[in-house]
């Protein structure tokens, strides 16, 4: 899904349609992500990186962002039980197993 989502960008920085038929994928199906979908992959194509670290990197904003939350509204014990099950999840994603990784595009998803 990777590749379908970085052809919509370049061409979103092309100043190409983005839904035309991608005939190289599909067998020449159209496009099927919305915005909300590959927008946040648009700097790794614009600074040229690995799209998978935008992921990562959502994954991890959204982790902060609700702590944040909680920290803001001095429930300084309700994010514990959040935090524990996000440094395990994220371990476990990173070091015991690694297969959310190749439906990387889902963490958009989780941080939405």
């Amino acid at each position: 899904m990777l590749p379908i989502i970085q052809i919509i960008n370049f061409r979103y920085f092309n100043g190409e349609l983005v839904y035309k038929i991608i005939p190289e994928i599909w067998g020449g199906m159209q496009p099927i992500y919305l915005p909300s979908m590959w927008i946040p992959y648009a700097s790794s194509v614009w600074m040229n990186f690995d799209p998978s670290w935008n992921s990562f990197l959502l994954l991890i904003l959204g982790t902060l962002i609700f702590i944040y939350k909680d920290l803001k509204n001095k429930n300084f014990l309700g994010y514990l039980p959040f935090l524990s099950l996000a440094i395990f999840f994220i371990l476990k994603m990173i070091v015991k197993d690694n297969r959310i990784l190749t439906m990387i595009e889902e963490l958009v998803v989780v941080f939405y």
